[in-house]
């Protein structure tokens, strides 16, 4: 996040209120990771009816996994129109940045699981 936050710290000015590169870049990631698990939990909760990966975490949902990656991609692009990062960009990011977040938390899920972070 540090080498993220700190690409195009040059041209940045606080006086004039110039967003850099880095901070939107940071932004966005925060953004679209914390819509991915709301939007997830909230579509899941409400109409999540499949198992994603039962073994590894019982509750998440194709459904959750879906609806929250399109929440992630929509709220990154809403991001974007504030950022001074192409809206294609910021759209094609969020998508990528919610696939990592679920497998990050599948992850975390399946340690967890196996007794390594208890």
């Amino acid at each position: 996040m540090i080498l993220l936050r700190n690409l195009g710290i040059e041209n940045f000015d606080l006086l004039k209120f110039d967003y850099s590169i880095g901070l939107g870049g940071v932004l966005l990631v925060l953004f679209t990771g914390t819509a991915t698990d709301v939007g997830g939990w909230y579509f899941g909760h409400k109409f999540g009816k499949k198992p994603l990966c039962p073994t590894i975490s019982p509750k998440k949902t194709v459904e959750g996994a879906v609806y929250g990656t399109m929440f992630a991609v929509f709220i990154a692009t809403l991001t974007g129109l504030f950022l001074p990062i192409p809206l294609w960009y910021t759209s094609l990011g969020g998508l990528l940045i919610s696939i990592f977040a679920q497998f990050g938390d599948l992850s975390e899920s399946l340690l967890f699981r196996h007794g390594s972070l208890r």
